[in-house]
């Protein structure tokens, strides 16, 4: 075997490191190239994270700030509403819905200041926007409720009002408009059990004032007027001028022949309102069934002049001034005779 000489030993270590580093530097140049790649994409993440959510937070603030806008507008419009400004209220609410589409309590409101209006389609789908964004907000179907009932739609009016009170049973104006809704569909007992609930709650003075006037004119249609009375009094106690309660307490009073109590019932509203031809030609009655055809006749002229059912009232006067001693023609006998109702209320238009 050839020795090797230290010289060749030397070059081919010089010869192996060269390689070595040949092959070391792109390696690392690569490495140093993949780690600054990384560190950019990292940079990078971290930069649209940090605008992400600088991004959501402004989103945040926005909505925060329209929302808050947007109650201010609700707010405004129950305003304008409670002053009597129905246009007015209805543009602060499309606003209010503009600046939230999610604000469901405000397409509720809208929805009663339509139906207030009489836009039926409008109001209904705008409860109905509400009902779909809450299903658990009262007033969506209160309100939808009234919409119903203006276009003719009893049973759904009901349905509504049934489902409002089912979510919240203090809330007296459902129990009422379900009364009323009952009244009108001639089941008074039901009526009266819904007008108890809402006395019974005691919401407010409002709603009080209704329930006891609405449960006087059922027990009224039920022929219980002794019922009927106290209702009525008690309203009154609440509404001093309510010409139109001291009419309904008087013809109470007349139909139970309590004749002192009904004329002064009748003069009452007479007081609070002079140009009442209906008080005029109840209280003739009264006048007529008291012999007083004096006064009944006078009564039944004013009641002409304020054109109070002409044609009964000409009927009603003619047959009193023949007790008074004039003498009617033909006609006048033929339609005193025929004609001439015997029992007040009944001639009386009910409200």
């Amino acid at each position: 075997m050839n020795k090797i000489r230290f010289s060749q030993i030397t070059d081919i270590l010089t010869i192996t490191l060269a390689v070595a580093l040949a092959y070391t530097q792109p390696v690392s140049n690569w490495l140093n190239k993949q780690a600054s790649a990384d560190s950019a994409i990292l940079a990078e993440n971290i930069l649209f994270n940090r605008a992400k959510q600088e991004h959501t937070n402004f989103f945040d603030m926005l909505q925060a700030t329209h929302s808050k806008q947007a109650i201010g507008y609700f707010q405004q419009g129950i305003r304008k509403k409670e002053a009597g400004d129905d246009q007015g209220a209805v543009q602060d609410l499309n606003e209010a819905i503009r600046l939230n589409p999610q604000y469901a309590e405000a397409y509720s409101k809208r929805c009663g200041m339509l139906a207030d209006m009489e836009n039926y389609p409008k109001a209904l789908a705008d409860c109905n926007m509400a009902i779909q964004l809450n299903p658990q907000l009262v007033t969506a179907y209160f309100n939808r409720g009234l919409t119903y009932n203006g276009m003719g739609k009893q049973t759904a009016a009901f349905r509504d009002y049934s489902e409002a009170i089912h979510l919240n049973a203090n809330y007296g104006y459902a129990w009422i408009n379900r009364g009323n809704l009952r009244q009108a569909l001639g089941d008074f007992k039901g009526a009266i059990g819904d007008y108890n609930q809402a006395i019974h709650l005691y919401a407010d003075q409002t709603c009080l004032r209704c329930g006891y006037t609405e449960r006087g004119k059922a027990y009224a249609q039920l022929k219980e007027y002794k019922k009927a009375i106290p209702d009525y009094t008690q309203v009154l106690k609440l509404a001093p001028n309510d010409a139109f309660l001291y009419l309904k307490r008087g013809e109470a009073h007349h139909t139970l022949k309590d004749y002192s109590q009904a004329l002064e019932d009748y003069t009452q509203v007479l007081r609070l309102e002079p140009a009442s031809g209906r008080a005029y030609y109840a209280r003739a009655q009264v006048w007529t069934e008291q012999q007083d055809y004096q006064r009944a006749e006078e009564d039944y002229s004013h009641a002409l002049q304020h054109s109070y059912e002409p044609s009964i009232t000409y009927r009603s006067r003619a047959r009193v001034r023949v007790y008074l001693g004039d003498k009617p023609s033909k006609v006048q006998r033929a339609t005193s005779k025929k004609l001439l109702p015997t029992q007040p209320p009944s001639e009386q238009p009910e409200n």
